[in-house]
């Protein structure tokens, strides 16, 4: 589902390098796969005040994105109600293994695993009542079962059971909104726009969002930066295979000394070498090279790729070593510039789009 390019988000998009910098896309990531699997990046109690997400009992229902819904009312709204159900219980799935596989970038991300859960549902519940989607409670809930197996590296591997990818119905040409309504799996659309299905581009095609690039592949600054006037789709590299500033790793991974994608050493005072890139595995422990040592990481109001975070949940770090709060949900951004939008919001003509507020596509 189209959530890992929102996990991809599920579950916000940054290189992998830029991570450290910019503590935003692995998360979009992750969130954004939430909605190709059942997103992350993506994911019961209340959120804190000020986060934009919806509360336990405000979670839209299908077709109420505040939208004429495509297609809302073609399904019996037990099975609806089924449905979101079952999604719920994915967004709840994902965003507690994402806590507990890579627990500091998750606490980067949000501060509950309910504001996970109840961010994700913003994306999840729209695109369920969009026709041509793949989705049902069937494949959702093997989805589930089958996730439920899976190691921390499988996960952070985006390694999925096929019923966590359903194709959609819509054949090329025809209009959609996102990707999981296409055979193709492609929608050649900006935001939450009304586009057509098509073939995706190829790797390294210039972009400006995650879901301008085929399934696998992140929107991702050309500079390794937060921000940038160029972005191109990337893929992420798989433990093992060659890397580089332009070929970033995958979640979790490194690009080593050997211009190959590992672990990096996950232990306070493990050797490391901070020209040869991140090195440490900051995603769990947040470990981070300093001094040719492993060090513990510390938040605040500041930022370096040497020894700091951003304290603020999915602030951004600037090269200069500010950090930048993201932008609030239908607030002003700037891919170039930043501020960036939090998944699974997407930043479209200089505002921060949710899901439902674009111009929707005709039932047929």
């Amino acid at each position: 589902m189209s959530e890992r390019r929102a996990r991809s988000g599920w579950l916000v998009a940054c290189a992998f390098l830029a991570l450290v910098l910019a503590q935003c896309s692995i998360e979009d990531r992750k969130v954004q796969e939430v909605s190709r699997a059942g997103s992350g990046n993506t994911p019961a109690q209340v959120p804190k005040a000020g986060s934009g997400a919806y509360g336990p009992s405000q979670v839209p229902a299908a077709g109420a994105s505040g939208n004429r819904s495509a297609g809302a009312g073609a399904v019996p709204a037990a099975a609806q109600g089924r449905l979101l159900d079952a999604l719920r219980e994915f967004a709840v799935q994902d965003c507690t293994k994402f806590s507990a596989c890579t627990r500091f970038l998750f606490e980067l991300s949000y501060r509950s695993v309910e504001e996970c859960r109840d961010r994700v549902m913003l994306q999840l519940a729209w695109v369920a009542s969009l026709p041509g989607v793949g989705w049902n409670e069937q494949n959702i809930t093997a989805c589930i079962r089958g996730r439920a197996q899976a190691s921390c590296a499988q996960f952070v591997a985006d390694d999925e059971p096929s019923e966590c990818s359903p194709p959609g119905t819509r054949a090329l040409g025809q209009p959609c909104n996102i990707g999981d309504q296409c055979a193709s799996r492609f929608c050649n659309t900006h935001g939450y726009n009304c586009g057509v299905c098509a073939v995706a581009p190829a790797e390294h095609a210039p972009c400006t969002e995650d879901n301008d690039c085929a399934v696998g592949q992140l929107c991702v600054c050309e500079d390794g930066n937060a921000f940038c006037a160029q972005h191109n789709c990337v893929r992420m590299r798989n433990d093992g295979e060659a890397c580089s500033a332009t070929e970033p790793c995958g979640h979790g991974l490194n690009c080593l000394s050997d211009s190959r994608c590992h672990k990096g050493p996950n232990s306070l005072g493990a050797a490391c070498n901070p020209s040869q890139g991140i090195q440490c595995d900051w995603t769990d422990e947040g470990f981070l090279c300093s001094g040719g040592s492993c060090v513990k990481s510390t938040r605040g109001s500041s930022c370096s790729s040497a020894t700091e975070f951003c304290g603020e949940v999915w602030a951004s770090c600037l090269p200069s070593g500010a950090c930048l709060s993201p932008a609030s949900d239908d607030g002003a951004c700037n891919v170039a510039t930043g501020p960036g939008c939090r998944h699974p919001a997407t930043c479209v003509n200089g505002k921060c789009q949710l899901p439902g507020k674009g111009s929707l596509c005709p039932a047929k």
